[in-house]
């Protein structure tokens, strides 16, 4: 099989704009994208680094909570990541990469993802969060493109690629 890019989408539907990542995964995946692009959300991740045995690079879709105003955006690559680990809503995801290079090659990872406005039991986006969406969708499809074009590029590996945007209403 090829080596796979995967976008795998966390968090939780029923939790607000925790389901970021699940709606954006179901948005992405109804477009026209490589054979190797898949697109997974967390209720099919494989809690097993052996999940991402054919992956060469991974982009994670969720929720950050740093204490930014609410839509902020994250823009993460690979080594910076790891600083962010308590603050991500699935810090043990990176323990799973971490060891999955024991399996092989190292997992080029990225992160996209936004400050939640609230994680509060709800079937949908808050409107601060909604309306950042199409946004939000724009710069994941960037960075896939870019992870595609070319996958072990220092465009996305350097430290000091990703960081933070600003709120956009």
């Amino acid at each position: 099989m090829d080596s796979q890019v995967m976008v795998l989408g966390l968090g939780n539907v029923l939790n607000g704009d925790d389901g970021l990542g699940f709606y954006a995964i179901r948005d992405l995946a109804q477009e026209q994208w490589p054979h190797n692009v898949c697109f997974v959300h967390r209720t099919e991740f494989e809690w097993s680094p052996l999940f991402f045995r054919d992956c060469c690079c991974l982009l994670l879709l969720d929720t950050l909570c740093r204490g930014n105003e609410p839509g902020t955006m994250y823009n993460y690559n690979h080594k910076e990541l790891p600083l962010y680990k308590e603050s991500l809503r699935s810090p043990w995801l990176l323990d799973a990469m971490a060891f999955s290079s024991v399996l092989g090659e190292e997992l080029w990872t990225g992160f996209v993802g936004l400050e939640p406005a609230s994680r509060e039991c709800s079937a949908c986006l808050t409107s601060s969060i909604s309306r950042i969406y199409k946004v939000f969708l724009e710069t994941v499809r960037s960075r896939l493109c870019n992870m595609l074009d070319s996958p072990h590029s220092s465009a996305w590996q350097t430290p000091g690629e990703g960081g933070m945007t600003a709120f956009v209403p």
